[in-house]
């Protein structure tokens, strides 16, 4: 055990095997240091649209095989199903482009291109298989209907129709 000293909590470090994963947005990769601190999770793969933001990405996590492309382009698609198959990653982390469904948006629109993210994420998670994913987003994801349905509760169903256990909702 190894005391955290903010708080003076002990906190046992994670007893996983280090094993891959991969990232279909990086956004900056703000979250990463805490997956593979406490997880054991290392990004060997990673996908950023914004080629600065690939750069940095590159620079602090250069375990990790950037491909720096928009998921929804044809040949961006295959090459991280390739890659995400060649090095044996265990699971997804995505956090689609969140603007079209967040309240901070005042012209949110869950109809374009970018709101439909999620569905790449689940074809990606289709090919793949992984053992475990994580799909984050704004909490208006579990709110905001297209098509007559709760758009969370779109990627809940396909999760559980490809024999995933879901576990949703605002954390």
């Amino acid at each position: 055990m190894e005391k955290n000293h903010e708080n003076g909590l002990f906190i046992k470090k994670s007893c996983f095997e280090t094993q891959g994963y991969t990232n279909l947005f990086t956004s900056g990769g703000l979250d990463v240091t805490y997956i593979e601190q406490e997880l054991n999770l290392i990004p060997t793969v990673s996908c950023e649209l914004v080629p600065n933001r690939a750069s940095w990405f590159r620079e602090n996590y250069p375990q990790t095989e950037m491909v720096c492309g928009d998921i929804s382009d044809k040949a961006t698609f295959e090459k991280l199903v390739k890659l995400h198959l060649a090095k044996g990653n265990v699971g997804v982390k995505a956090s689609p482009v969140c603007r079209d469904f967040t309240l901070a948006n005042t012209k949110r629109d869950p109809n374009s291109k970018r709101a439909n993210l999620y569905k790449y994420v689940l074809e990606f998670v289709r090919r793949t298989s992984p053992v475990w994913v994580v799909i984050e987003n704004s909490d208006q994801m579990m709110k905001v209907k297209v098509d007559g349905k709760i758009v969370g509760m779109k990627i809940v169903d396909a999760l559980k129709a490809m024999g995933y256990y879901v576990n949703s909702g605002v954390f």
